[in-house]
């Protein structure tokens, strides 16, 4: 019995005994002060880096969340984050310099005139699953890119050269969508 009590002790301590008082675990930096919050609301999620957005319950057409990356960007530049709606399949958004991408269930688009705007399919994106969106913009295009695969270019000349580009999300009138997102980058 005895020999069954140290056995016991050494396997408990014996990960313990690696550990150097010197040593601190990983402090996760408080993003949420690199976004400002333009509509509905923004909280950190459970894990390091990940922020939940939420609706602003809006009973015009639609409910709507928009969170701004408060350091402006310069064209060309990158823009990344992986996201996936928590509540509805209504469209996530990525404002740019001038226009606007939209993911919807198997379609996507970009808007910078309602007479502009068309649906392109994008077969198997779904909202609620997530998915890493980038979208490269230069002075004469956009591109979007899911998941590392390139998924659609849109000819698009840009007015503004510098400005701020944002993450959104429209949810049903009257109701709070929730957004879940992390890992937004954006690269000159």
């Amino acid at each position: 019995m005895r020999h069954s009590f140290w056995f016991a002790f050494v396997l408990v301590a014996l990960p313990l005994a690696d550990v150097r008082a010197d040593e601190h675990p990983r402090v996760c930096r408080d993003p949420l002060a690199d976004w400002r919050i333009d509509t509905g609301e923004l909280r950190r999620g459970a894990q390091c880096g990940t922020f939940i957005a939420t609706t602003n319950a809006g009973t015009g057409p639609f409910s709507y969340a928009q969170i701004t990356r408060r350091t402006p960007v310069e064209l060309p530049y990158e823009f990344q984050v992986t996201w996936r709606s928590l509540t509805n399949n209504g469209p996530l958004e990525l404002v740019l310099l001038g226009s606007i991408v939209l993911l919807s269930a198997d379609n996507c688009g970009l808007f910078f005139s309602n007479e502009s705007f068309d649906w392109i399919p994008l077969p198997g994106y779904r909202t609620q699953q997530e998915h890493t969106v980038m979208v490269r913009q230069d002075a004469k295009e956009v591109t979007l890119f899911v998941d590392g695969v390139k998924a659609h270019t849109w000819a698009f000349a840009a007015t503004n050269t510098r400005g701020e580009v944002a993450v959104a999300m429209k949810g049903p009138r009257g109701n709070r969508a929730r957004l879940l997102f992390r890992d937004a980058q954006v690269r000159p």
